[in-house]
């Protein structure tokens, strides 16, 4: 499962992609400007690497979440 605007990467490729939606069995991302569609059947979670970012809280504590694009 993947949340609108999450940053991710694939084992096997160096680009970030974006997820955007997912439409019926398909899985949309977008990186680069290009927009790539992935068979969710076909779509291993083991490829995935899962992006974390830091941010501070108002109080100054940081936390860890997952990373999403702006």
């Amino acid at each position: 499962m993947f949340y609108f605007n999450q940053k991710i990467q694939l084992k096997n490729d160096s680009k970030t992609y974006i997820f955007k939606k997912e439409v019926n069995n398909i899985l949309v991302f977008q990186s680069e400007g290009q927009t790539f569609e992935f068979q969710k059947d076909e779509f291993a979670q083991d490829n995935v690497i899962v992006l974390w970012e830091t941010i501070k809280l108002f109080g100054g504590t940081p936390i860890k979440r997952l990373a999403r694009a702006n």
